[in-house]
């Protein structure tokens, strides 16, 4: 049973090599169109932070919570992979991807930036969860803290009212300033004090200076408004033993209207209440994790993002589990034992509306505190609803007691306030517990056996702006499907048809997914939410796709040798495979070192060993115009497994073979003769140009993380036609703008020269000019709606076919692709098809039958387009991707949009992260690859899901299938070996084969390019139909006239495969030169 894993010394020295990387999102703004935050992530200011989910109570589990907490804490997007933890080697050492403890190797928290307590669980944060009970090392809290029981006297339904005394431990003050930029109650408490970016505390627990920090919310710092964060409810109490908590916001109808009957009760509430504070009274303690009650020193909800009810199992939400049966403190719809229900809702007591315009029916109620126990002494009060201050009408869709008692007014869903404390129109809304609007039944609270002495409602709907008139509520709407708020700040078509409710960030949800409150998120494309712009047709999702009947099949010929992480097809109609260094490959250099490259042979489907001397780890490359292939940058060296191979990061590697298949050359090594690059990179792609000089651009500079733009690359370079650097590089707009999705970029070379360049979801036209740092920018594209679509979520994108037909005009697809880096990342369905030499280019979007990442897009004979390998869920990275994509896909761009997919065969071999395909000279398509973990691991198991895969797939489309196979044209002779592109008539090429039936009516001849093959970007990929003449329909012998490409814009030297191609069924191929 042969299982592999690091040594010892290779796990220390592997996080050296930069293989490990955690990024968070760079700069941002909340008006950018999707302000570079990531879901689960919102805006404030300039930074990204990370926004923490806690699920509904009876949904709760806690090690999962924590690990999302963690997960969120820690701005997760690259491989700190949870399958593969160094740290289990390595006992005490300092954490790298903020797991540890006893599960993982004894590691300790150090200074990770989410925290340096240990949980019980096995990972570093600073709350309770982490530093409180079991936790196993860093500043642990050595005791939970206590508080004594509350006490609460109550008293009879009287004229006079007192507020409660709680003898709670009083909430937790501290000047200790913040290490990283957390702050406030979500952080320990902590204050910002000289912190670079300013001194005010968010509402959401960061430092900055901006309005966003130091308006509504700051809670601590110089902020502007006068009250904090969350200031006390208003003064009315009732005879009720323990007081409520209103979540109210500042300025809010239901922060600042109420009435009372007693001006005592109103002395004796705003003593005990902190002032400025939370609205609790001073004494008491509220929540800073969303724990609370009897259980957790009887804290208190307070302001708790998700409610202020707190459960009999002591946790903190708005839902019927939290505020009903045994609901200890907060809005409890039933009081806890020895509590009066009067005080636990604390709505405001007077709350009316006037119309809002139209014949729209709103919403008035009214409210009042009072000595008598009689609905109609209460309602008595308020007796005029148009003297009464007006009701605060939702902005975001919600609304009653658990969003400071706004109204749903004529929210486009619905007037219906749900007894969740959101709008619509369905039973959900209007049914049960409804609290305000069109209810079919009464509140939960309306009714008289429930309504307490000192709060009373009275619904009322006003039909017109001008009418005064009120009459009971009825419910006139017809139930409609609920709508499902976002947690985790995506929205829209995209996502499941989610809606932004109440999301910090903002409820407008924009063209591209995401919620928001800035103008790129509420004007043009808007999908729902306080829109302000026209609405856009976003990225559509997932679209059902018929089975071809006529899927082609899969089947295993081979073994590469070594993982197969690049690959190209050479003149010999061998393919190189090329990895970085590992701790064992299936082949050994005559040396006995492990080789970490390999020729293969589709005709023997054997391999044999090559040789390199610098690590080429995630580098990219080119056929170069010469015919050799050159492979640029790549990683630090690990001498401890491969003294010889040198740091790769700059290194440029060339493979020389011929046409003639038993060349002296074959199985010769690469040669590195010392030329290299400008810069280091990492990750970086490269495409031949029609002069024969190679553009590079994008990589990392060391591999560290990408947050920080000095560990970046987003540069180019050129290099002559041999593949020697100018020595010189030039920043790139583009992928500076594209950071941290600006890596492995797709570039495509246009029929005017210049080139179309697309990072995460931007691109342009790009003109390289004549020199070494001549280049500028032609014209912007359009943003491509939905996810991301580069590493470390890469789709597959490839140019269309060219041909005179089409003008050689060209026409670029992208599908798949995903929103973050992790295993639990969605993927995206959506394609973007866009021709950008139009006047005005826009992408046409289409969606594949499922959501995609790593899929690999190769161009078919047929002019067809063959989708393969890839996941339905996670990201590029280390064991970052689950749910592998075995069944392929075929899309035929000639069709209508919708139409274009079916599915075709199903693989029985997961390709995930570093797995590789190409077109043969057979007309096959090659599969190999899939090495998602550090070093080779032959063997599943629990904790290695996806191994270290060596077997080769021969792909035959479905051209050659079903008897198709039979009809190729036979015996192709060329009359020469190569072609020089011009004008029509300088250069032209006889072609004679045989045809097996008289039957045919289309011929053509086809040029392919393959490229360079890796991380599912397919460098240089292109396919052109050649003009000809001469076909003879109805006879079996031919002798073709074929005319040379127009230009090298069209094709850029170097070898291509010939194809002549009978009613789609192509021949044998024939590898030529483009001079």
């Amino acid at each position: 049973m042969l299982r592999l894993a690091y040594l010892l010394t290779a796990a220390a020295s592997l996080a050296s090599a930069n293989i490990n990387f955690t990024w968070v999102q760079p700069s941002c703004s909340p008006t950018d169109t999707y302000n570079k935050c990531l879901r689960g992530q919102h805006c404030e200011g300039t930074t990204c932070y990370a926004n923490v989910e806690m699920p509904a109570e009876h949904n709760w589990d806690h090690e999962e919570l924590e690990k999302r907490e963690y997960m969120a804490a820690g701005f997760r997007l690259a491989p700190a992979h949870a399958h593969f933890r160094l740290g289990k080697r390595q006992g005490g050492a300092v954490t790298t991807d903020g797991s540890c403890g006893a599960q993982n190797g004894g590691k300790v928290c150090g200074n990770w930036a989410s925290g340096s307590c240990c949980s019980k669980y096995g990972y570093c944060g600073k709350t309770n969860a982490y530093c409180g009970d079991g936790c196993q090392n860093g500043p642990c809290l050595n005791a939970q803290s206590t508080s004594s029981k509350s006490t609460s006297s109550s008293s009879a339904p009287t004229s006079s009212s007192t507020s409660s005394t709680i003898s709670a431990e009083s909430a937790v003050q501290t000047d200790v300033p913040t290490k990283d930029g957390s702050c406030g109650k979500q952080f320990g408490n902590t204050i910002c004090g000289s912190w670079k970016d300013g001194n005010c505390c968010s509402e959401w627990g960061y430092c900055g200076k901006t309005e966003a920090y130091c308006g509504t919310g700051c809670q601590s710092g110089d902020c502007l408004d006068a009250q904090s964060a969350y200031p006390a409810e208003s003064s009315s109490t009732s005879s009720a033993s323990t007081p409520s908590y209103s979540p109210a916001p500042p300025n809010s109808a239901a922060g600042a209207s109420s009435t009372s009957s007693s001006s005592s009760s109103v002395a004796s509430s705003s003593s005990a209440t902190q002032p400025g504070n939370t609205g609790v009274p001073a004494t008491q303690k509220v929540t800073t994790d969303g724990k609370c009650g009897a259980a957790n020193g009887g804290t208190v909800c307070g302001n708790w993002a998700l409610g202020n009810c707190c459960s009999s199992y002591g946790y903190c939400g708005n839902t019927a589990a939290h505020c009903g049966d045994g609901c200890q403190s907060g809005n409890c719809v039933n009081p806890p034992a020895g509590q009066s229900s009067a005080n636990t809702n604390g709505a405001p007591t007077t709350i009316s509306t006037s119309a809002i315009g139209g014949n729209t029916a709103v919403v008035a109620t009214s409210s009042s505190s009072s000595s008598s126990s009689s609905i109609a002494s209460s309602s008595s009060t308020s007796s005029s609803a148009a003297s009464t201050p007006s009701a605060k009408v939702t902005v975001d869709g919600s609304c009653g007691k658990q969003f400071g008692n706004t109204v749903c007014g004529n929210w486009p869903i619905g007037n219906c306030c749900s007894s969740y404390g959101y709008c619509g129109s369905g039973a959900t809304y209007c049914g049960d517990g409804c609290q305000s609007g069109n209810c079919v039944n009464p509140p939960l609270s309306a009714s008289s056996s429930s309504l307490s002495s000192s709060q009373a409602t009275t619904m009322v709907t006003s039909v017109s702006q001008t009418s005064s008139s009120s009459t009971s509520s009825t419910a006139s709407s017809t139930p409609s499907p609920s709508l499902q708020v976002t947690k985790d700040g995506s929205c829209g078509a995209q996502y499941g048809e989610t809606v932004c409710g109440n999301w910090a960030a903002g409820n407008c949800c924009s063209m591209y997914g995401y919620c928001g409150n800035g103008s790129a998120h509420c004007g043009d494309g808007c999908q729902s939410g306080n829109c302000t712009g026209p609405p856009h047709l976003p990225a559509p999702g997932p679209k059902a796709a018929p089975a071809s009947s006529n899927p082609g099949s899969f089947k295993i010929v081979g073994e590469s040798g070594v993982p197969a992480m690049h690959c190209g097809l050479l003149p010999n109609g061998k393919v190189f495979f090329l990895d970085k260094v590992e701790s064992f490959t299936q082949l050994k250099l005559p040396n006995g070192d492990w080789a970490y490259s390999s020729e293969y042979d589709p005709e023997t489907n054997t391999a044999v060993p090559l040789s390199y001397k610098t690590n080429s780890f995630c580098s990219g490359g080119a056929p170069l115009a010469n015919g050799r292939f050159m492979s640029i940058g790549g990683n630090a060296p690990l001498p401890w497994l491969a003294p010889d191979v040198g740091d790769g990061f700059d290194g440029i590697r060339y493979l020389t073979r011929s046409l003639d298949k038993n060349s002296s050359m074959d199985g010769q090594g690469w040669d590195e003769p010392g030329n290299k690059l400008s810069s280091p990179r990492w990750y970086p792609s490269a495409q031949t140009l029609p002069d024969g000089r190679v553009f590079v651009a994008s990589g990392s500079l060391n591999g560290l993380a990408p947050e920080n733009s000095s560990n970046n690359n987003p540069t180019y370079e050129m290099l002559d036609r041999n593949g020697v650097s100018s020595g010189q590089y030039v920043k790139m707009d583009l992928l500076e703008r594209a950071q941290p999705y600006y890596m492995y970029p797709f570039i495509h070379l246009l029929n005017d020269g210049n080139l179309f360049i697309f990072a995460a979801q931007i691109s342009q036209i790009f003109s390289v000019g004549s020199g070494a740092t001549t280049g500028t920018v032609v014209k912007e594209m359009p943003e491509l709606p939905g996810d991301y679509r580069t590493y470390p979520n890469t789709g597959g994108s490839v140019m269309l076919p060219l041909s005179k037909a089409n003008g050689y005009a060209p026409d670029i697809l992208i599908c798949g692709g995903g929103p973050y880096q992790d295993v639990t990342a969605p993927t995206e369905p959506s394609c973007g098809r866009i021709k950008p030499l139009d006047p005005n280019p826009k992408w046409e979007m289409d969606a594949m039958p499922d959501g995609r990442v790593m899929t690999e897009g190769v161009l078919l004979l047929d002019g067809t387009v063959f989708f393969v390998n890839g996941a339905h869920q996670g990201a590029q990275g280390f064991g970052v991707a689950d749910k592998p994509a075995f069944t392929s896909l075929l899309y035929d761009p000639a069709l209508p949009v919708g139409q274009r997919f079916t599915t075709a065969a199903t693989s029985t071999i997961a390709r995930m992260y570093h797995s590789v395909s190409l077109m043969l000279e057979d007309g096959t398509v090659l599969i190999a690859g899939s090495n998602p973990v550090q070093q080779p691991i032959l063997e599943v198991s629990a904790d290695t899901p996806f191994a270290t895969e060596f077997r080769v797939e021969r792909y035959t489309p479905p051209y050659l299938s079903n008897g198709k196979q039979n009809l190729r044209p036979l015996n192709v002779t060329l009359s020469g070996t190569s072609m020089n592109p011009g004008p029509a008539g300088s250069s032209i090429l006889n072609v004679r084969f045989g045809l097996p039936s008289s039957t045919v009516k289309d011929l053509k001849v086809a040029l392919y390019y393959n490229g360079y093959v890796t991380h599912s970007v397919h460098m240089g990929h292109r396919m052109v139909y050649l003009e000809n003449t001469g076909f003879a329909v109805g006879k079996t012998a031919q002798n073709l006239i074929v005319q040379a490409p127009p230009s090298n814009n069209i094709t850029p030297p170097g070898y291509y495969i010939l194809f002549v191609i009978a009613d789609g069924v192509p021949s044998v191929g024939q590898q030529i030169m483009i001079n």
